[in-house]
């Protein structure tokens, strides 16, 4: 396989695999939910676009957006057999060899570039928790990089795979669309909100051979909970009567000589990014241009312990293991510069303030002293 040596923002945006879909076989894409809420409203999710293209251009994205890397060249994947698209599973197989695999190495860069913490990764949806004891499982997850004891990680970012091919039941163009029509969709809709509603997660997604559907969700403000339900979570409330926005980015996206829109690859770094900074279902959420140099209300909690300096990004080309021992040379320097009288005029202990001992070879070397003493003492007496 060829190498690429791009910034990560150009290896997002490379163009999808063409799809050959005449062979497809007909069949049900999604089973029939009717123990599962249809949301009270859906509406197009207004500035995702925009906002979402303002944060990787500026601050903390667009730094590592512009960074350069050596990526694997995925462009030359055979059209036989990994192009012809069968069925959902012939479908998951090339999007598991093409987007997943792209998706996962910038998501592996941009994290290790903004030492973001814990890493968040693009997974099947069975090495997460189930939302739910008994049921389906998501088809995608989005999961922190680490665990409760022996347990699964949560998945934070469900995802489901349609394969809504031209003339079948599933056939709506959602990017042209302001208000979704549900006649035909209910049941993948219907399967996603449950899926972020059992999970408390905001974000999800659904993927076609034809779009990239971007979701959002959370109670529905134009529905007044009745009294004995106001108690409940804002994610149990979206599962009663929720709103779900939703922003379509076409598979085609990227085949545009110098495009420089969204693609389904960078939309899918992208939303993991953002849920990575917050995923829990609330009544109102802040403007999706999240990552600001000067943002100091992370949601990375973990690394707070670190210092300010702990979502800084790292210069192109610098381990930070280097900049970690430059550190410490640098207060070993200042150490060194503190002169011994200065030391020695202290009126503290240099060891008893931070509560440690004195080193066992000073101990040593002192008795030693006394034993000399006395021995001399002995002596001239």
């Amino acid at each position: 396989m060829s190498q690429l040596n791009q910034r990560l923002l150009d290896y997002l945006r490379l163009p999808n695999p063409q799809l050959d879909c005449k062979r497809w076989q007909k069949g049900n894409v999604v089973g029939k939910l009717t123990d599962h809420n249809s949301p009270a409203n859906t509406v197009k999710w207004k500035n995702f676009e925009s906002d979402a293209l303002k944060a990787i251009s500026s601050g903390e994205l667009k730094d590592a957006l512009e960074c350069r890397y050596e990526f694997h060249d995925h462009s030359d994947i055979p059209r036989f057999p990994f192009c012809e698209i069968h069925d959902k599973q012939s479908f998951e197989s090339l999007l598991v060899k093409s987007n997943h695999t792209i998706v996962s190495d910038a998501l592996a860069k941009a994290q290790t570039h903004l030492r973001v913490r814990p890493e968040m990764f693009m997974v099947r949806g069975g090495q997460a928790i189930p939302p739910q004891r008994r049921g389906r499982c998501p088809d995608w997850a989005g999961i922190h990089g680490h665990r409760n004891g022996n347990t699964r990680p949560n998945n934070i970012l469900p995802g489901i795979t349609i394969f809504n091919i031209e003339g079948s039941e599933h056939d709506i163009p959602w990017s042209e669309k302001e208000h979704l029509n549900l006649e035909n969709w209910i049941d993948p809709v219907r399967q996603l909100l449950a899926y972020c509603t059992k999970a408390n997660a905001r974000y999800g997604y659904i993927l076609t051979e034809k779009e990239l559907v971007a979701v959002r969700v959370q109670p529905c403000p134009d529905h007044k909970p009745p009294e004995d339900c106001e108690t409940k979570s804002a994610a149990a409330r979206t599962g009663d009567a929720g709103l779900l926005e939703f922003f379509a980015i076409p598979w085609k996206n990227g085949m545009q000589e110098n495009f420089d829109g969204l693609t389904i690859n960078l939309t899918l770094w992208y939303l993991h990014m953002i849920a990575a900074k917050g995923s829990e279902i609330d009544d109102d959420y802040p403007s999706l241009e999240v990552f600001k140099k000067d943002d100091q209300s992370t949601a990375h909690e973990s690394d707070a312990a670190q210092g300010p300096s702990s979502h800084q990004a790292t210069p192109q080309g610098t381990n930070p293991d280097d900049i970690d021992e430059a550190n410490t040379r640098d207060t070993m320097t200042i150490l060194s510069e503190v002169s011994i009288e200065e030391r020695e005029g202290s009126t503290k202990p240099m060891f008893k303030a931070s509560g440690r001992k004195r080193p066992r070879n000073e101990q040593t070397k002192d008795q030693n002293q006394d034993k000399a003493q006395k021995r001399q003492k002995f002596v001239k007496g």
